[in-house]
């Protein structure tokens, strides 16, 4: 079972881009995004020397693994205990932090992990192997259950009215949660970062790093317009690392290196979303407050329920 799924997972958002902004069509919230403007400049290359060194100034608005888990708790208590006033129960889900991949925003850049496991982060397939056990011994929830949980079955299950949005709507007012992408939902951010990631990778540097990056990996045999063609290639959907997926992976590290693409790469992220966080501070600070008060309420939950 998998009750913060549906209140997290990061929803397909219709956007109108201006010269001034980006709006969500389905919340009518604008984020700036500085399109139109000059490519900011960028001062001295960081050095990208291993994954730690992959980091963002949006990366602190992010929940923590530990606060992923609060919240997740906090909301399993509150849908349980709303269920239970139509008749239906379930066990808590044993929810536990789970060790976070390495930070591959910018794809693969550690040489060793390349000789070893190719595209794939270390750990991958005992990671990948956890999400099957975990999927595999979830709870399947009946139909009434299920228009309990979402609201979309009977107004009224054995004579108690059933809140508009179900359980699950119920246990995210409680925990003043919400998840338009609105200030106090994870996907405001991800939407700032997605428009990071777009003008980054149309900004004129970080072309000409890829285009130099390719001619290096052509040289070396293998033929990609740009790392991410690379790291996505089909051939290299299997668990574990086939000969050519390692041996690719070894040379897109040399490349990179060669060109300084990683360092090239983080400096122009990192200079739009400065630009970025500048353009929607208010929202930001919004968005903090909100959060601090979700986990607030959340610890108030779990505090209750020990």
């Amino acid at each position: 079972m998998a009750l913060l799924a549906s209140s997290v997972a990061v929803a397909s958002m219709a956007v109108t881009v201006a010269a001034c902004g980006v709006t969500d069509a389905s919340t009518g919230v604008e984020a700036s995004t500085g399109v139109g403007q000059s490519e900011p400049e960028l001062g001295a290359l960081p050095r990208i020397g291993s994954y730690d060194d992959v980091v963002f100034p949006l990366d602190s608005y992010h929940l923590s693994p530990e606060q992923k888990v609060t919240l997740a708790r906090a909301d399993d208590i509150q849908v349980r205990d709303c269920m239970r006033r139509y008749g239906f129960d379930f066990d808590l889900p044993d929810r536990a932090v789970e060790p976070e991949l390495e930070n591959r925003v910018i794809g693969l850049i550690d040489k060793d992990s390349a000789a070893s496991f190719g595209y794939k982060p270390a750990g991958f397939a005992e990671h990948s192997s956890r999400v099957r056990e975990a999927k595999s011994e979830q709870t399947k929830w009946s139909p009434e259950m299920m228009g309990v949980l979402n609201g979309e079955g009977p107004s009224k299950v054995n004579g108690v009215e059933v809140p508009e949005g179900g359980c699950d709507a119920e246990a995210r007012q409680h925990l003043a949660r919400n998840t338009d992408g609105k200030p106090g939902d994870e996907n405001f951010v991800i939407r700032l970062e997605k428009m990071s990631g777009e003008a980054t990778e149309a900004d004129s540097r970080l072309k000409k790093a890829f285009a130099k990056w390719s001619d290096c990996m052509a040289e070396a045999g293998f033929n990609y317009r740009d790392p991410w063609q690379a790291n996505g290639d089909p051939a290299f959907a299997e668990e574990k690392a086939s000969a050519r997926e390692v041996a690719t992976a070894t040379a897109d590290v040399k490349c990179r290196s060669k060109h300084d693409v990683n360092g090239i790469w983080v400096a122009v992220r990192t200079a739009y979303q400065n630009r970025l966080i500048e353009a929607n501070a208010e929202a930001l600070r919004q968005h903090e407050s909100a959060v601090a008060e979700q986990l607030r309420k959340a610890a108030d939950v779990l505090a209750a329920n020990r």
